[in-house]
């Protein structure tokens, strides 16, 4: 009735014009109400589902601060607006800022007009001076999840990278896989499964909130193994919403790969986390990678295990998850977590090994939310080269949070947001594989093709899963130093909700699963 009554009534009478007014302002305003957990902000209004780019415009759902980042804290989500604001009413050049109130950090943006900067994203909540403004249109609702199609032929191979160069490409169109990879085209680890005794790793005995590490492997006098486990632990009992400030980097050994593992000593005091352990034979020397705090780069050297650990000057000045490898020629690799998977070279020059060398130019893998092979996002680069010195990346690469549920369920802590994160539709690894590691050389799958998923067979038979599986790093070895032994991730249990940053819910341990191999490497 009311279009009808707009072909009806003049255009030019002042009420109507009046009324069309009321209605716009009345549009608008909705777009700024009913903001997620009902939070309220004082000379600001609320945009709930939208987010803002830091530069210029990004595709949705592209977020990231143009001002700042911060973690300001806040056990509520109120308090966390209420202390967002007064950082932004305290800088002069701040006008908005945006919260994803299970992410620890604030953006804040300096534009007056979020209608040019704003970028749907039903994660977050954007705050911003003054009266509403209009918006662009909303995210559209995601179709029905489907079953992700595989990008590798199922067809005969042509080359080795129709094997992942994970094995090689024989005379007949088969790949023959390496010893630790199964699969069509050896896209799959071959998983063993978890100790059961152990639970998987660290942080069920003793029980403590850890998330994701490093091992060592220590060959002894006796010819019996030592595995040195270095691994991000909370302190102060407290779980991985408290990561920012409250991880430290622990040392623990076993005997056995998987655990279970003894603490023996404290490497690095909060906050500091993502140990990458690697060792340098030619100057004879422990890299111990990692970040401080929300991202700030660190290596630490040791000429032994069991330090000293010693604040090392790196050619990098930032690298957000550093993960490391040598060539054969002794060529250090180092690849960062940023937008496109960086990754930088230090060559070795006379009588000074790579690691304390000037890096090139950094060399792009990965455009991150935009590789056609792999579904979802991708962080927590695993960088490692195979016995022929190709490249590889083990990432996690992702498309939801709290496995397995067909939606998110909303609360007083949770967003109000859902998507499906069931078997078949829903992902949390990817495979990155080069020959040469050089611009243009990568391919990238995930998806069907990941290389692991949500679940993990247990050593009584019985089955886990994770809500959440970040964090890949993998113990390399066998007869060419380059096959799984073990793969180790961060994870979660099983949740219906992205609990990892829920206060009281955010329990998570180091998962350590075994890699069965093929006893004939038909490589």
């Amino acid at each position: 009735p009311f279009c009808n009554l707009l072909f009806i009534v003049n255009f030019n009478m002042p009420a109507l014009k009046s009324l069309l007014a009321l209605l716009m302002v009345m549009v608008i305003v909705s777009h700024a109400s009913n903001c997620t957990n009902n939070v309220r902000v004082d000379g600001y209004s609320c945009y709930p589902g939208y987010c803002a780019a830091d530069g210029p415009k990004k595709p949705p759902p592209t977020c990231g601060p143009e001002l700042a980042e911060e973690k300001l804290g806040g056990d509520t989500p109120q308090e966390r607006v209420d202390n967002a604001k007064t950082w932004c009413d305290t800088n002069s050049s701040c006008n908005g800022f945006a919260i994803d109130f299970d992410f620890p950090v604030t953006l804040f943006f300096s534009t007056k007009n979020i209608s040019a900067a704003a970028q749907p994203n039903e994660q977050w909540n954007a705050f911003w001076k003054g009266p509403p403004q209009p918006l662009p249109p909303g995210p559209t609702p995601s179709p029905s999840p489907s079953p992700w199609q595989p990008f590798l032929p199922k067809g005969p191979c042509a080359h080795d990278e129709d094997c992942s160069l994970n094995g090689v490409c024989n005379s007949s169109g088969v790949c023959n896989c390496f010893a630790s990879w199964k699969g069509h085209n050896c896209q799959y680890l071959a998983l063993g499964p978890v100790n059961s005794s152990s639970f998987g790793g660290y942080g069920v005995t003793p029980n403590i909130s850890s998330w994701g590490g490093s091992i060592y492997t220590e060959k002894l006098p006796s010819n019996n193994t030592l595995y040195h486990l270095y691994v991000t632990e909370e302190t102060d009992g407290k779980g991985l919403a408290s990561w920012i400030t409250n991880s430290q980097i622990i040392h623990a050994v076993s005997s056995t790969p998987d655990g279970p593992y003894t603490k023996r000593d404290v490497v690095s005091t909060p906050p500091t986390t993502n140990p990458q352990i690697l060792y340098d034979a030619s100057s004879k020397t422990f890299l111990l990678f990692h970040i401080r705090g929300a991202g700030s780069f660190q290596l630490f050297t040791s000429n032994s295990t069991n330090g000293p650990w010693i604040p090392t000057p790196f050619g990098l000045g930032g690298c957000n998850n550093p993960t490391a490898a040598f060539h054969p020629n002794g060529t250090l690799y180092v690849m960062c977590h940023d937008s496109q998977f960086s990754l930088y070279a230090f060559n070795p020059k006379q009588g000074m090994p790579a690691w304390k060398a000037k890096p090139n130019a950094p060399i792009p893998t990965l455009m991150v939310g935009h590789n056609r092979n792999v579904p979802g996002n991708c962080e927590d680069p695993f960088i490692y080269l195979d016995r022929f010195a190709r490249f590889h990346v083990l990432a996690h690469c992702y498309t939801c949070y709290w496995y397995p549920a067909p939606q998110r369920p909303s609360g007083e802590q949770d967003r109000q947001a859902s998507g499906s994160c069931l078997p078949g539709s829903s992902y949390c690894s990817g495979h990155g594989f080069s020959y040469t590691g050089e611009a243009g050389n990568w391919t990238w799958i995930g998806g069907g093709d990941a290389p692991y998923g949500f679940t993990a067979n247990n050593s009584d038979g019985s089955v886990r899963s994770f809500s959440t599986r970040e964090r890949p790093w993998g113990l390399l070895g066998g007869e060419h130093g380059d096959d799984f032994i073990a793969l180790i991730n961060g994870v979660s249990p099983p949740q219906p909700i992205y609990a990892k940053f829920i206060k009281g819910r955010d329990w998570t341990y180091t998962n350590i699963q075994r890699v069965e191999h093929d006893p004939v490497d038909r490589s």
